[in-house]
């Protein structure tokens, strides 16, 4: 990939760029992914917490 494709993908993913019909279930993929790290970030806290203590 070149530097315009990993803008081009940023912006899609960012939703500043509109996806193709073909492109929506791959959208749907990183919306998954991105909210169960953020709920493992939710959950590294937690454990830090009762660890640290």
């Amino acid at each position: 990939m070149i530097n315009d494709d990993f803008k081009t993908l940023r912006d899609k993913l960012n939703g500043s760029i509109a996806h193709s019909d073909d492109e929506m279930e791959l959208q749907e993929q990183w919306n998954e992914l991105h909210r169960r790290a953020e709920e493992d970030a939710l959950n590294d806290d937690e454990n830090w917490e009762v660890c640290g203590e």
